[in-house]
């Protein structure tokens, strides 16, 4: 599915100078049900995929966003602020006629964005062999977020580390973080 994904999504932006978000979705669905067949039909394949995707404009520092089931996060001032994603997934759907959001962010100097997958969040752990969970991850991105990137993703590795324990990683894992300045 990734590989799909990443083939239909370069095929998408690729020669083009304006790139919204949402409509970049719009046509990821789209090109994803067709490769897979997907037509709404009984027996059709569920699969989808979920992501978040932005476009940055570094001259005015105008972010825009769009997510399929996977959100945003903007940390200001020390605040947390969540850009919730749609809840459809790029695939089949019974939205999946509906066009998805697209949100508008003007950023500031010391803003931090992070955009991530569900794996974080979903990988079992802790005492009560439960989730990380979205509230404990927010809380520690931010206890970090003023930190350097690499010294970030040290803390990011150690902590899902030892939440993980001995349990087996059950997803991909990936947090993006970006910094204005």
């Amino acid at each position: 599915m990734s590989m799909l994904g990443i083939s239909q999504l370069n095929e998408i932006v690729s020669n083009r100078t304006h790139v919204a978000p949402n409509l970049v979705l719009n046509q990821l669905r789209t090109g994803i049900k067709q490769a897979l067949h997907q037509t709404n039909q009984k027996y059709d394949t569920q699969d989808g995929m979920d992501m978040a995707f932005c476009v940055l404009n570094l001259e005015t520092n105008l972010l825009s966003f769009s997510g399929a089931y996977n959100p945003l996060y903007l940390i200001r001032e020390s605040e947390l602020v969540e850009y919730k994603a749609d809840r459809m997934p790029i695939g089949i759907h019974p939205k999946d006629t509906a066009s998805f959001t697209a949100t508008e962010i003007q950023l500031q100097k010391n803003d931090r964005f992070y955009l991530f997958s569900d794996g974080y969040v979903s990988q079992f752990g802790g005492q009560k062999e439960e989730k990380f969970k979205s509230n404990r991850f927010k809380e520690l991105l931010l206890k970090i977020h003023n930190q350097p990137f690499a010294e970030q993703l040290e803390t990011l590795n150690q902590s899902i580390s030892v939440w993980q324990g001995s349990n087996a990683q059950t997803d991909d894992m990936l947090v993006m973080g970006v910094g204005i300045e």
